[in-house]
C-alpha cells in the first residue's frame, strides 16, 4: 500500500519521467535520410571511355570485421599480425588507421562502414536491444544492398548476428552469433571460422562477409593486455592467411576459366576500438582508432599497386605507424568504385585515392567526379541549392578561379558549386588532350583533382554538421515539466518543515542551519555549474570524491565544537571520522576511472597483474564477512525474541531450524558464485588450489554456466524466502508474548539481513577484483553506527542541536553516487561493463539483459541503498526511543543513552493489550514511512534538479564540439540514474521496502 505522504513524491515523479522521454524525444530524433536507392543512371557523364576509368577493379569481395580491432593491434610491433604485416611490407596490402566517430558501439559502427552516413547516436542505445528492428537497414542505402542488386545476388555473412537484423533478405546463407555472451573467447570465433573453407571454394557467391567477435570479448574480460589478447591475434592473423591462400588459389583457377574475371579484394577491419580498461562507447583515441586493411592477390601483379608513391595529392594524413589516417566511413565510397557499384545515396565519406593509382589518373578522377555529384546531390537536398555556372565575364571567372585555387578550403556553398563546375571542365579537358604526359595534361590533371577534392571535402564538413537535428520544441516542453517538477519537490520541502508528525516538529531542516547545511548548498549549485563543462562531466568523479571526504571534515568539526567531547567520547569521534576518510580514500583509489587518469595504475591493476592470487582470497574474505556480519544480525533478531522459548518450544525450534536454513542459504551462494568467477576465469593456473577445487564440487560440477546462474538467482531467493520465514515466526512469537505489549522492534537488522542475502548477489554481478569493495563498504557501513553510538540522545531529539536529515540524506547520495565510480564507471559510454550481463540468461532477452547490465554497473550504489535504508530505519528507532518509552529490544549497544522512564501499563485485559500493541506499530509503521519521505524528497530534489540543468546545458550547448562525445552520454548516463536508479529502485523498491516490508517485519 502507499502511503499518503508519498504519493504526491510518486506523481510528481511520474512527471519527471514524462519530461525526461520529451526531451529525448527532441535530442535523440532518428536522423533524417535521403529516401530510395542509387542506380547507375545517378553517376555523372562518364568522360572517358577507356577501360582503365570505367571498369571495377574486382568483381569479388571478403569483408572480415574484427570487432574492436584497434590499429596498434595490427600495425605495432609485437603484434599477432604477422602474415597481415608480411603482406603491407611486401606491397600486397595497402594499410589504413581509419578513424570512427562516437558512440564507438557495434551497431552505429556497421551502420557507418556499410551506408557511410553517420548514425543517430540512439543507436548506443539500440546497440543493447538485440530485439530491436527499427533500426534496420532495409530501406537505407548501402553497398550490402547495391552489391545484392548489382551482383550475382548471393552474398553469405557469418558471424555477429546485428548484421542479419540490419540486411534482412539479402543474405544467402548465414550462421549469427549473438554479441553479447563476452565470456565467450572461443566457440564464438570458431563457429565463424569453420565456414571459411567451405564457402570460399563454392562458385556462387559475390560477396563473403565475416564478423569476429572473440577479441572484443577478450577486452572486455582481460583488457587490451590481456594474455590472452596476443593468442587471438595470432588465431585472426591466421584466418586472414587461410582467405588469402584460398582467395588466391580461387582467383587463379576463374581466370584460367574466364579472361572477364577480375579477382577478389580482401578487406579487413575493425568497427572499433577499445581503451586501456577493453571498454569501448567513448571518444578517446584508442576507441576511434581502428585498423583497416585492403589485401588482394592482385596487387601482387600489380607493381603501380605495389610501389608506385602517389604523387598527386589525397585526403589522408599518416597516423603513428607512419601509415594514412582516413575516416571510417570513406570505405563505403571506395569499395563502391573499386567494385563498380552507385555509391550509397547518403554516404558522406570520401574515396581513399591511395587505391587509385595509376599511370594516368584518369580512374581517380573518375572516382572523385562520382564522389563529388554524390555528396552534391546531398548537399543540394540539405540547403537546398544546387550546381550552377558562375556568372560573369571572362576576367572575373578567372579571377573567381585563381581565388578558389589560392584558398586552402570553400567557405560557402555557392564557392563549392563553383569549384565543382571548374574540376569538371579541367577533367574534361584533360580527358580530351589524350597525351597524358604531357605538362599541360599533368597540369590540368592536378587542378581538376585539387578542386574535386576540396568540393569533397567541404560537403563532407557541411554534412556532418547538419547530420543532427534537433526538435527544439519537445527539447523545451521536457525542461518546462522537469522544472516544475523541481519547482513542486522544493514546494514540498518548504511545505513539510511545518508539518505536524504526531505534535512533533518536523526534523526535515534539523533546527538551525548549520556549516554543513550551507557546504551542501554551495555544492549542488557548484554541481549544477559543472554541467555546462565537458571537462568537470569527464571527471565528475572527482567532485564527488572531494564531496564526501569534506563532508566528513565537516561534520566532525561540528560534533567536537557542538558537544565539546572529552575524554574517551572525543577519541572515538575523532577516529570514526579519521577512519571513514582513510577507508574511502582506499576505495577511491582502486579503480581510475574517468578520462584524464583512465588506463593508469591503480589497485586494479596490481591485482589483475602483479598479485592475481590476491584477488581470489580478496573475493573469499569478502563473502566471508557478509556471512559473520548474517550471524551478527540474526543474533541481533534473537534480542527481538528473547522469551520465544518461555512461549512456544515448538515455534522456538523452528524459528532457530529457519534462521540455520537461511544462514545455509547465503553461505551456499556465497559458495556458487566463487565457483562461478573461478569457472569464468580463462587461465586456471592464476587461481590458488583451494578455489579452484571448489569448481570440481559434485553439486556444481553437472551445470554449466547458465544453469550455475540460475541456481545461485534460486538460492539468493530462498534465502530471502527464509528470511521472510523467520521474521514471521518472531511476529507471532512477539503476539503471543504478553510481556511485550508496548516495545517498538529495531528495525535496522532485519534491513541489514535483506543486504546479506543481495550482497552474494552484487558480488557475482561485479568484477571480480571489485568483490573486496562490498567490504570495505560494510566497513564504511559499520563505522556509520559507531558514530550514531558516539552520539548523545539530544542528537535525535527535536531540538535546534539534533542530526539534521539534510546532512544524513547529503552523506548517503554522497555515498550512492561515489560507490558509481569507485566500481570503475564513468560518464563515458565506454565504462558500461558488458561482462556480467549474461549471467544465467541462456538468450538474449532485453528485459532481463537489461537488468542484468544495470545491476552490474550500478552494483555498488545499489548496495548502498540498502544500506541507506537501513541506516534511514536506524535513526527513526532512535529519533523514537527519545519521546516514547524505551525499547526493551536495542541494537545491540546501539540506542543512545536516554533518561528512565516508570512502568504505568496496565496487562490484566490480554486482548486489549495485543491491540494496543498492533495500533502502535501501526503508529510506527506510518511514522517511519513518513521519516523516509523526509530523505527521499532530498534525493528527488537532486535529481530533478541535476535533469534540469544538464538539459539546458545541452540545449544551450548543442552545437558545440563534444555535444556528442561528452554531454550527450552524460545525459544517457543521467537518464539511466534518473529512470533505473532513482524511480525504479529508490522509488518503487525502497517504497515497497519502507511502506510494506519493514512494516510488516516490525507490526
Amino acid at each position: 500500500m502507499v502511503r499518503k505522504s508519498l504519493r504526491p513524491l510518486l506523481m510528481l515523479s511520474a512527471v519527471q519521467l514524462a519530461a525526461l522521454l520529451l526531451f529525448c524525444k527532441g535530442f535523440f530524433p532518428y536522423k533524417t535520410y535521403l529516401p530510395g536507392f542509387a542506380t547507375t543512371a545517378d553517376a555523372p557523364e562518364i568522360l572517358s571511355k577507356t577501360a582503365d576509368s570505367n571498369e571495377p577493379q574486382f568483381d569479388r569481395l571478403v569483408f572480415v570485421l574484427v570487432d574492436a580491432l584497434r590499429n596498434d593491434f595490427v600495425f605495432e610491433r609485437g603484434s599477432g599480425f604477422s602474415f597481415v604485416k608480411s603482406l603491407i611490407s611486401q606491397g600486397s596490402a595497402k594499410p589504413f588507421t581509419a578513424k570512427a566517430t562516437a558512440p564507438t558501439v557495434t551497431l552505429p559502427r556497421i551502420k557507418a562502414l556499410t551506408t557511410g552516413a553517420i548514425p543517430s547516436f540512439v543507436d548506443a542505445i539500440l546497440n543493447i536491444a538485440e530485439s530491436d528492428t527499427s533500426s534496420s537497414l532495409a530501406h537505407q542505402d548501402n553497398w550490402v544492398y547495391q552489391l545484392h542488386k548489382n551482383g550475382t545476388n548471393t552474398i553469405n555473412f557469418f558471424g555477429d548476428d546485428t548484421w542479419i537484423k540490419l540486411f534482412p533478405g539479402l543474405f544467402t546463407r548465414t550462421d549469427g552469433t549473438t554479441s553479447f555472451f563476452v565470456s565467450d573467447t572461443v566457440e564464438v570465433d570458431t563457429n565463424v571460422t569453420r565456414h571459411v573453407q567451405p564457402e570460399i571454394a563454392k562458385e556462387d557467391w559475390t560477396a563473403i562477409i565475416f564478423h569476429y567477435l572473440g577479441l572484443d570479448h577478450i577486452g572486455h574480460i582481460g583488457g587490451p593486455k590481456s594474455h590472452l589478447m596476443l593468442d587471438k591475434q595470432k588465431e585472426m592473423d591466421n584466418v586472414i592467411r587461410t582467405i588469402y591462400e584460398y582467395v588466391a588459389e580461387d582467383d587463379s583457377q576463374r581466370r584460367k576459366r574466364s579472361r572477364d574475371a577480375l579477382g577478389t579484394l580482401i578487406v579487413l577491419c575493425g568497427d572499433h576500438g577499445m581503451n586501456e580498461a577493453g571498454n569501448h562507447g567513448g571518444s578517446s583515441d584508442n576507441e576511434t582508432s581502428t585498423a583497416m586493411v585492403f589485401m588482394s592477390p592482385n596487387y601482387e601483379s600489380r607493381p603501380i599497386i605495389k610501389h608506385h608513391t602517389p604523387r598527386r595529392p589525397t585526403f589522408s594524413k599518416q597516423d603513428q605507424f607512419g601509415y594514412p589516417q582516413i575516416d571510417q566511413i570513406d570505405l563505403v565510397p571506395t569499395l563502391s568504385m573499386l567494385l563498380g557499384l552507385p555509391i550509397p545515396r547518403n554516404n558522406i565519406g570520401k574515396v581513399i585515392l591511395e587505391l587509385f593509382n595509376g599511370q594516368n589518373g584518369l580512374r581517380a578522377l573518375r572516382a572523385l567526379q562520382v564522389n563529388s555529384h554524390q555528396l552534391g546531390d546531398i548537399l543540394h537536398a540539405h540547403h537546398g541549392a544546387y550546381y550552377e555556372e558562375p556568372a560573369g565575364d571572362d576576367a572575373r571567372i578567372a579571377k573567381l578561379l585563381l581565388s578558389l585555387e589560392n584558398s586552402e578550403e570553400l567557405t560557402s556553398i555557392q564557392e563549392a558549386w563553383h569549384a565543382l563546375h571548374f574540376a569538371n571542365g579541367f577533367h574534361s579537358q584533360y580527358v580530351e588532350t589524350k597525351a597524358f604526359s604531357t605538362a599541360k595534361s599533368k597540369d590540368l590533371l592536378s587542378r581538376a583533382e585539387s578542386l574535386y577534392m576540396k568540393f569533397i571535402d567541404f560537403s563532407h564538413d557541411q554534412l556532418a554538421r547538419t547530420a543532427s537535428l534537433y526538435d527544439l520544441p519537445y527539447m523545451y516542453l521536457g525542461m518546462f515539466l522537469s522544472l516544475v517538477s523541481t519547482v513542486f519537490h522544493i514546494r514540498l520541502l518548504i511545505s513539510a518543515k511545518r508539518d505536524k508528525i504526531d505534535g512533533k516538529q518536523s526534523t526535515l531542516s534539523g533546527g538551525s542551519i548549520t556549516m554543513h547545511h550551507g557546504y551542501v548548498g554551495i555544492s549542488l549549485v557548484m554541481y549544477c555549474v559543472s554541467l555546462f563543462a565537458s571537462s568537470f562531466i569527464e571527471e565528475e568523479h572527482l567532485f564527488w570524491y572531494y564531496f564526501i571526504q569534506t563532508s566528513w571534515l565537516i561534520m566532525m568539526f561540528e560534533s567536537l565544537r557542538r558537544y565539546d567531547y572529552t575524554g574517551d567520547r572525543f577519541q572515538k569521534i575523532a577516529l570514526v571520522g579519521v577512519s571513514q576518510m582513510v577507508v574511502f580514500r582506499i576505495v577511491q583509489a582502486w579503480n581510475q576511472t574517468g578520462n584524464q587518469h583512465a588506463g593508469e595504475i591503480d589497485i586494479r591493476y596490481w591485482l589483475n597483474n602483479e598479485y592475481d592470487t590476491w584477488a581470489w582470497h580478496l573475493l573469499a574474505a569478502t563473502l566471508m564477512l557478509n556471512a559473520l556480519q548474517c550471524i551478527r544480525n540474526l543474533w541481533q533478531m534473537q534480542l527481538v525474541t528473547s522469551r520465544i522459548k518461555d512461549i512456544s518450544q515448538a515455534a522456538r525450534v523452528i524459528y532457530r531450524a529457519s534462521k540455520v536454513i537461511f544462514l545455509i542459504c547465503v553461505c551456499l551462494t556465497s559458495t556458487l558464485v566463487v565457483v562461478y568467477k573461478v569457472r569464468t576465469e580463462k587461465d586456471q593456473a592464476d587461481i590458488p588450489s583451494i578455489y579452484r577445487d571448489l569448481a570440481t564440487w559434485e553439486l556444481p560440477d553437472r551445470l554449466d554456466q547458465q544453469q550455475l546462474g540460475r541456481l545461485i538467482y534460486n538460492y539468493v531467493a530462498a534465502a530471502f524466502f527464509m528470511l521472510n520465514s523467520t521474521i514471521f515466526i518472531g511476529k507471532y512469537v512477539r503476539k503471543l508474548d504478553i510481556t511485550n505489549t508496548r516495545n517498538m522492534v529495531a528495525p535496522a537488522p532485519y534491513v541489514l539481513l535483506l543486504l546479506r542475502t543481495v550482497t552474494p548477489l552484487l558480488v557475482l554481478l561485479s568484477k571480480t577484483h571489485n568483490a573486496i569493495l562490498f567490504a570495505f563498504f560494510d566497513v564504511q557501513l559499520e563505522l556509520f553506527y559507531i558514530w550514531f553510538r558516539c552520539e548523545p540522545a539530544s542528537a535525535y531529539a527535536n531540538t535546534p542541536e539534533s542530526h539534521s536529515i539534510l546532512t544524513n540524506a547529503s552523506i548517503i547520495l554522497g555515498m550512492i553516487q561515489s560507490a558509481f565510480f569507485i566500481m570503475g564507471n564513468s560518464n563515458s559510454l565506454s565504462s558500461v561493463d558488458l561482462g556480467n550481463s549474461y549471467i544465467g540468461v541462456d538468450g538474449y532477452d532485453v528485459g532481463v539483459t537489461g537488468l542484468l547490465t544495470f545491476i552490474s554497473n550500478w552494483s555498488g550504489s545499489v548496495w548502498w541503498t540498502f544500506a541507506g535504508i537501513s541506516l534511514i530505519a536506524h535513526g527513526y528507532w532512535l529519533t523514537q526511543s527519545i519521546s516514547q518509552p524505551p525499547p526493551t529490544i536495542q541494537l545491540n549497544d546501539d540506542a543512545p543513552e536516554h533518561s528512565s522512564h516508570d512502568e504505568t501499563q496496565n496487562d490484566t485485559d490480554d486482548n486489549s493489550t495485543i491491540n494496543d500493541e498492533d495500533n502502535t506499530s501501526i503508529i510506527a509503521a506510518r511514522e517511519l514511512i513518513s521519516y523516509y519521505s523526509s530523505f527521499y524528497i532530498y534525493f528527488a530534489i537532486f535529481f530533478n534538479l541535476a535533469l534540469t540543468t544538464l538539459s539546458v546545458s545541452v540545449t544551450i550547448l548543442r552545437q558545440h564540439l563534444f555535444i556528442w562525445t561528452v554531454f550527450s552520454p552524460k545525459f544517457l548516463f543521467q537518464g539511466a540514474w534518473v529512470v533505473l536508479y532513482h524511480f525504479m529502485i529508490q522509488t518503487l523498491l525502497a517504497t515497497v521496502l519502507i511502506g510494506t516490508w519493514l512494516p510488516w517485519c516490525i507490526a
